[in-house]
């Protein structure tokens, strides 16, 4: 087959771009920078994007890609004075975000080229921020203009201005009309409005050391881990601290300090208010702290990983704070179940999204290391006794009997009260350890000798279900054995295995089903100085029944052309192998990527590229890019190929045009949360794809649902809602007395209207249960009624 288009054609358009066709689960459960808003709600920023916590209602709101925000790993925060909260961007985008509770993002600088902001000061005219470049050695000072509507406007940098250098900047602080920064070379300031801060004459020596960590400059007051130093009399004069942990934060207040370090709030000087960290009950799990603030007369200490730990100062009441979040952000496998619930795994931990329901299913002993019903109603998290292993997850499935398995690759066998297996069974109705399986029965096989000591450590990859629903595991580095596939039957019981072909297949990596159900394995390519351990390229299985017994009906057909596999390289690592709905196989190895159409005859299986020049050379699709273990290809029902890697996502169409563009899915161009994609999963009713990276999952609805209309029987104008406006949304076409809710497209309930039994149709103004507009997106609209039917449509938001 020759296609010649797929490099020149025209893109289909979708507006990607645009906020309103995507979301995500991120994670808010650190909050590394606090401050308070005049509108009385606290604000934290957090790996997940800008977290809002009302006291009032007691109440959180995520603020994260749906409204708004471009980039939502952020590491801290400031609050001008008219209440718009600037952000600064974690590693590796340095984004300042503006953003207001009321109008949005106002403002998203992105064009710096700084992998991170770590500190931000606003002035009257002026705000400062310290900057971490692309390079160790590029750090320094941002400087930004505040124009007549309170935003900002990048002016200058500032590294390099003091002679010797600085290699590490701790505090940042304004104080009248002067800059004051703290290094790892001392405390210097600036005259800001009147000095030229690109020359180091402007620069002036306030104190010199290398273990200056926060200053208070109109205390005149510098900290150490173990000391004070304040000026006192025309000298500096050093105090000792009896405090614990590195300083991270100073204020002062009403002539006392405020002094944060990692494991303990002070109060100097005579200390009468000191908390260590509370959380966990036992001390082998510790959190740290992370930031603290104070409103109406209450603490809020940021914790890594726990929350925000509140305490009232007058009554001494105490409370843990935690929104309803995933724990982490980089996940690397995801399903979606027959109900519609989303499955994730990791190394760090496993998630399960359900009716709108964040669940935590957390090995041991990470459950530790998070906060617990006990102590708080809003996160879940429960404990799931299995050691977790120390490579990266390849695959998650659903079994037959609707629980959840999935790979738990890098574990050598021990016996202790908790499993250390390779691969692990959850039931998703009462979240318990079903099952597990290593070595025992020789269900799972492992190093033997051959590649290290004889240890059965086991390394397992993709888990892939077969049209009959029996599960096949890929097993390398199977010596002990030779099993290269462990394949589960339907029916959850017994086990089978398939032997290794040679000597020379010892790391599988990949395994795909054709239409008569043989298996197809990718395995990578390695040699151990003159031996040959694994030749990489594909080997083909065919088999009558899983006993594997039948010489005649279980054999291994070799491939006759294999000089034709991706990059012309027969021995290359193979990473993901998967066929279309025409049958077309399409291989991704660490030198390419193509699809083929393939033939079997009685002398082997010869494969055909479906991209060829006009002389007859196979050519590589996004021959731009490299792929590495845990790059893939997935085919949705419309048979379009995802093909996720380290770079971005791209689409490639059943007419083999890419969509929605030859540019693929970045950050840069949609609402994809990073370039770093592990995973990707479909729900094909909902029409939404999931993207697991290493900043979150992403949610994208997508054209390509089975039946994307098939509920769409209610009429709502117009649409899209463009708010704020002049009109409200018409909801029509209504059971009377009906109850509609409006959710995201994850299930989380924006509002809710109840009508009366005479009326069958609804205003909505477009905003939440709280008042506030919502962020531009797609929602959806659920009528229920006792006696009707219920009824589902869609509205796209888009927030001006």
């Amino acid at each position: 087959m020759h296609i010649f288009t797929f490099l020149l054609c025209t893109a289909l358009l979708f507006p990607l771009s645009y906020s309103n066709q995507w979301d995500s689960f991120t994670s808010f459960l650190t909050p590394r920078s606090l401050a308070t808003h005049p509108n009385g709600n606290l604000y934290a920023a957090t790996p997940g994007g800008l977290l809002e916590y009302s006291p009032a209602r007691d109440s959180f709101q995520k603020i994260s890609i749906a409204e708004g925000l471009e980039y939502t790993d952020l590491f801290t925060l400031a609050i001008d004075s008219t209440g718009n909260i600037w952000t600064g961007g974690a590693y590796p985008r340095g984004y300042v975000q503006v953003y207001h509770p009321k109008q949005g993002l106002l403002r998203s600088i992105t064009h710096l080229d700084i992998s991170q902001i770590d500190k931000i000061i606003i002035g009257d005219s002026t705000a400062f921020a310290l900057y971490q470049g692309k390079t160790g050695s590029d750090t320094g000072i941002l400087e930004f203009l505040i124009d007549e509507d309170n935003l900002p406007v990048y002016r200058d940098f500032y590294t390099d201005f003091i002679p010797g250098g600085i290699s590490e900047f701790r505090d940042l602080d304004l104080y009248q009309d002067s800059v004051f920064v703290t290094t790892d070379a001392g405390i210097f300031s600036a005259h800001y409005k009147r000095d030229i801060l690109k020359f180091s004459d402007s620069w002036q020596t306030v104190l010199g050391g290398d273990s200056l960590q926060q200053f208070s400059p109109s205390a005149r007051t510098a900290f150490t881990h173990n000391s004070y130093i304040s000026f006192n009399e025309g000298n500096w004069q050093a105090s000792p601290l009896e405090q614990e942990g590195e300083v991270l934060k100073v204020e002062k207040y009403e002539g006392q300090f405020r002094v944060l370090t990692t494991t303990y709030f002070y109060e100097h000087f005579d200390q009468d208010l000191k908390i260590k960290v509370p959380y966990p009950d036992q001390d082998t799990y510790l959190t740290t702290f992370t930031d603290f603030t104070f409103m109406n007369s209450v603490l809020y200490l940021g914790m890594e990983n726990y929350g925000i730990f509140a305490m009232h100062t007058t009554t001494g009441n105490q409370s843990l704070l935690v929104p309803p979040t995933i724990t982490h952000n980089d996940y690397h496998a995801l399903t979606v179940t027959q109900d519609g619930y989303l499955a994730a795994t990791s190394n760090e931990g496993n998630v399960l999204v359900r009716n709108g329901q964040i669940v935590n299913l957390m090995p041991f002993p990470e459950y530790n290391y998070y906060p617990k019903l006990s102590e708080q109603s809003s996160f879940i998290n429960r404990s799931i006794p299995y050691k977790t292993g120390v490579q990266l997850p390849i695959s998650i499935l659903e079994m037959s009997n609707g629980n959840l398995v999935f790979t738990n690759s890098g574990l050598t066998p021990h016996q202790t009260w908790f499993p250390y297996p390779a691969l692990v069974e959850i039931n998703i109705n009462n979240y318990t350890l079903t099952n597990t399986w290593d070595t025992t029965h020789q269900i799972i096989d492992g190093i033997w000798g051959v590649y290290a000591g004889a240890s059965g450590h086991m390394v397992v990859n993709q888990l892939a279900e077969d049209k009959e629903g029996n599960l096949w595991l890929t097993n390398a580095f199977c010596e002990k054995n030779s099993n290269v596939l462990a394949v589960q039957h339907a029916d959850g019981l017994d086990w089978s295995h398939v032997q290794i072909p040679d000597e020379t297949s010892y790391r599988p990596q990949t395994v795909a089903f054709d239409k008569r159900n043989r298996s197809w394995i990718g395995f990578a390519y390695e040699a151990l100085e003159e031996k040959l351990y694994s030749d990489g390229g594909i080997k083909i299985f065919a088999y009558h029944d899983l006993k594997f017994d039948d010489s005649t009906d279980s054999l291994w057909l070799p491939l006759l052309n294999p000089e034709v596999l991706p990059g012309n390289d027969g021995h290359a690592s193979v990473w993901s192998l998967v066929f279309d709905k025409m049958d077309f196989l399409w291989i991704l190895s660490e030198k390419g990527m193509r699809g083929y159409t393939w033939q079997v005859t009685s002398d082997g299986v010869t494969l055909d590229p479906v991209l060829k020049a006009n002389d007859g050379t196979a050519i590589d699709f996004l021959a731009h890019l490299s792929f590495v273990k845990g790059n893939r290809i997935k085919v949705d029902s419309a048979n379009n190929k995802w093909v996720v890697s380290h770079h971005g996502v791209w689409v490639i169409q059943e007419s083999m045009e890419p969509w929605p563009s030859e540019a693929g899915l970045h950050p840069e161009n949609s609402g994809l949360l990073s370039d770093i994609v592990y995973d990707i999963a479909f729900d094909e009713d909902a029409g939404l794809v999931y993207f697991a990276t290493d900043k979150g999952i992403s949610v994208l609805q997508i054209p390509f649902a089975e039946n994307p209309e098939k509920k769409e029987v209610m009429y709502v104008s117009p649409n899209p809602f463009i708010i704020p406006g002049e009109e409200n949304l018409l909801i029509k076409n209504l059971a009377a007395g009906s109850t509609l809710k409006i959710t995201t497209i994850m299930g989380n309930l924006m509002a809710e209207i109840r009508l009366p039994s005479n009326q069958s149709q609804a205003y909505w103004d477009g905003r939440d249960l709280h008042g506030n507009l919502v962020g531009s997106a797609v929602y959806i609209i659920a009528a229920h009624h006792p006696e009707e039917r219920n009824m589902v449509s869609k509205v796209a938001v888009i927030r001006k």
